[in-house]
């Protein structure tokens, strides 16, 4: 799986070398995700796609304005040369965003049967149509407006839940499905997964299997909140981290490593979704030893 997730970030970093046969490659990879998405009927797939791509764009980008910066200036330059670029990245952009919000909302269309009303699944949540903000729309714009507000921020209001309740300690498997089947099957407390907040919030009527409460509730399983505030300092130190080395010193594991805490950094509003799959997690554990093993100390001087 590590080498899997890599396939598209590293495909757009070196684009322009290559072949048609690799091209060819890295498409049918997208593709693969785009027929697994339509054949579960699931949008995540080409959320993933949409995050990791635009990440692994802004890497290639930041890195092709730096060698621009220390190769001499051209005799000539076309002023529009960068203004068609920007245009044909903008269209493509507006274009995948189009499609994907299309798709998003026709699937939750056919899931609920109706888009007169939207209630967020069985929570009694509904929308308001009769909003200043949305009257002036049809049902289907008020249906995925509101519906897509009610993705957004649904996370939030179990995170309110879980700030409520004191912390029992998971022993730091609370934060990931993955290690804390793993922890089950090896003999380990069958209780410990009682103990998070996730799975207290049952208690409220937001239960963990079909409603989100952010990142941060899902860090805060392990080390309570404050210590989860502690690690969110440290994750975006990584993060920052990160995006230098893939730019100054062009670390394509820095990239990846980047990718991901984007990735992670734009599902913060549901859980720490990289995390909650044995692959997700051998990916950021491989990713991130590769990026600190073959880490240079000061990128500046690459």
């Amino acid at each position: 799986m590590p080498f899997v997730w890599a396939v598209v970030p590293l495909g757009i970093l070196y684009w322009s070398r290559l072949g048609l046969v690799y091209r060819g490659l890295f498409f049918s990879a997208v593709l693969c995700s785009l027929i697994f998405s339509a054949l579960r009927g699931t949008d995540r797939e080409i959320a993933d796609l949409l995050i990791v791509s635009g990440s692994a764009f802004a890497v290639a980008t930041a890195r092709k304005r730096l060698d621009r910066q220390e190769a001499p200036p051209p005799a000539a330059l076309n002023p529009s040369g960068p203004l068609t670029r920007r245009w044909r990245v903008a269209l493509v952009v507006i274009a995948a965003l189009t499609v994907s919000g299309s798709v998003f909302v026709e699937r939750k269309e056919d899931r609920m049967n109706t888009v007169s009303a939207f209630c967020f699944l069985n929570s009694g949540a509904c929308a308001d149509y009769s909003h200043p903000l949305i009257v002036g729309m049809n049902d289907s714009g008020r249906f995925a407006t509101t519906m897509t507000v009610a993705y957004i921020t649904n996370g939030y209001y179990g995170l309110s839940l879980a700030l409520e309740k004191p912390f029992k300690s998971s022993w730091g498997v609370g934060h990931s499905s993955a290690l804390n089947r793993i922890y089950d099957v090896l003999g380990g407390d069958p209780n410990v997964k009682f103990n998070t907040f996730n799975y207290r919030n049952i208690d409220d009527g937001w239960p963990q299997e079909y409603f989100w409460s952010t990142m941060l509730t899902s860090i805060a399983n392990d080390v309570s909140f404050p210590g989860a505030v502690v690690l969110m300092g440290f994750f975006a130190w990584l993060w920052g981290r990160s995006w230098m080395d893939a730019v100054l010193a062009k670390n394509d594991s820095a990239a990846i490593v980047f990718c991901l805490a984007t990735f992670s950094v734009i599902y913060f509003p549901a859980n720490l979704q990289i995390l909650q799959t044995l692959e997700g997690y051998s990916t950021v554990v491989f990713w991130v030893i590769a990026w600190l093993w073959f880490r240079v100390r000061d990128p500046s001087r690459s």
